[in-house]
């Protein structure tokens, strides 16, 4: 389609430029503001993203219109290589969290580690944890509601399988009604379950796909 024919969706591999790290911490601050990496400051989140980028678990593709950064998407082989991954940066963000009394978000990354948030899901036998993870997805909303992201989703997901990656499923966590529709209604994926969250449950949910090796 033609709105789609100047946009650009790329994998990054070696390292963001300075306005890409801006204009993606932008879109994580304003429109994943449910995350827990949401509430980091910009330096840390810098730190975070360099850090998926030179993981050899973590995807992180970023969707631009001409050049600039109206979306970004963070996948994941196995949703333990979040935290295992980032191991290096636990102790700066907890201090981070304190100082600035973030007890919730502290109270639901200690859900997330001993995975007592997992406590509904346990008895799911549909949930499968080593589905590829879709962790963080986001799009400028300027540019919501047309389509950008489905295509931007869907392209990510061909490109991994195309690198030779055999995942059977994607799961996501999708904290509001309009992003659980977004998956549900636009992009196909199924209802498991939810994780425990204070303030704010999330949805689980589960997409098969296609394996292929190219």
């Amino acid at each position: 389609m033609k709105k789609f024919s100047n946009l650009k969706i790329s994998q990054i591999r070696n390292k963001l430029t300075h306005k890409e790290f801006i204009e993606t911490i932008q879109i994580i601050k304003q429109e994943n503001t449910h995350a827990l990496v949401s509430g980091l400051s910009k330096d840390l989140l810098k730190k975070y993203l360099k850090i998926a980028i030179r993981s050899k678990n973590i995807f992180l593709y970023i969707l631009k219109k001409r050049n600039y950064v109206i979306g970004y998407a963070l996948f994941a082989k196995k949703e333990d290589y979040l935290i295992k991954d980032f191991q290096t940066l636990k102790f700066t963000i907890l201090l981070h969290l304190v100082l600035n009394f973030k007890i919730i978000t502290l109270v639901n990354i200690f859900m997330a580690i001993t995975k007592i948030d997992l406590i509904f899901l346990n008895k799911n036998k549909n949930v499968d944890l080593n589905c590829l993870n879709l962790n963080l997805l986001g799009i400028n909303k300027e540019f919501q509601s047309n389509g950008f992201g489905k295509y931007f989703l869907n392209k990510a997901l061909t490109d991994i399988q195309k690198n030779g990656f055999k995942f059977k499923c994607v799961t996501c966590e999708a904290p509001t009604i309009g992003s659980v529709n977004f998956y549900l209604k636009k992009n196909n994926f199924k209802y498991i379950g939810k994780k425990l969250r204070l303030t704010n449950n999330l949805t689980i949910l589960k997409k098969n796909i296609n394996s292929k090796k190219s």
